[in-house]
């Protein structure tokens, strides 16, 4: 599966954050503008679960939130995000009809990604990124000194991908095409062709297309890495002839 990011960042006080998003009806519109001005649609029923949600998870410790447990339970490899069908898969192991995994969607994923992610249900669920992180319990230590902005990757393979950065780091130092051009070279061998590697100071702006389960966006150190990789579309091309 293909799947679409689009992601702002700033830094402020030399951290980056991801931006925020919001919200529209068929009858109203309740628009709030971030830093780097984006918007998200929402239907009204969506605002308004929403903004019961938000008044009843504002003390709430995140260990408690159901839906955030349940998330969790789902998200066997640590990846930070959940496809519409693991969700139906996971409910209908359960034995719960496919009202269960609509909800989620409904709730979740409104603009029809195809994904939930773990941002995603904090921002709704009103908790901290952080201390829901926690619950996976403690961070390997290659990704002590990392920081996600954006992931849909199991964790074994950001590890493997911070490694290589380790690696990449002492043979190249600060001289960032030599590194990007290692890291996507060892990318492409142990993992198949087609990654994309890219290093970014300060603000930058992103919209690609990648495949389902491997993008990983983060800060480490002082870079922000922006790692993905596309579709193999020989191959996809090929299946549909």
């Amino acid at each position: 599966m293909y799947t679409c990011s689009d992601t702002r960042v700033k830094r402020r006080n030399g951290n980056p954050f991801v931006s925020a998003f919001l919200i529209r009806s068929h009858h109203w519109c309740n628009l709030i503008l971030t830093d780097s001005l984006s918007v998200q649609i929402l239907t009204e029923e969506q605002a308004l679960i929403r903004g019961s949600v938000n008044q009843k998870q504002k003390t709430m410790d995140p260990g408690s939130d159901p839906w955030i447990t349940e998330f969790i339970a789902m998200d066997t490899e640590r990846k930070e995000c959940v496809s519409i069908e693991e969700l139906t898969s996971y409910f209908a192991a359960k034995g719960f009809d496919s009202s269960y995994a609509w909800q989620w969607q409904q709730t979740f994923d409104p603009q029809r990604t195809g994904k939930v992610t773990l941002n995603q249900i904090c921002k709704i669920r009103n908790m901290p990124v952080d201390d829901v992180r926690a619950l996976y319990g403690p961070k390997p230590k290659m990704l002590e000194d990392v920081e996600i902005i954006e992931s849909d990757m199991p964790e074994q393979l950001r590890i493997s991908i911070c490694e290589l950065i380790n690696e990449g780091i002492l043979r190249h130092k600060y001289q960032d095409p030599s590194l990007v051009h290692f890291i996507k070279r060892s990318l492409d061998s142990r993992h198949g062709q087609s990654w994309h590697v890219i290093t970014i100071y300060g603000r930058y702006y992103s919209f690609y297309t990648y495949e389902m389960g491997y993008t990983f966006t983060f800060k480490k150190n002082d870079r922000i890495f922006m790692i993905y990789k596309t579709p193999d579309v020989s191959a996809w091309a090929s299946k549909r002839t």
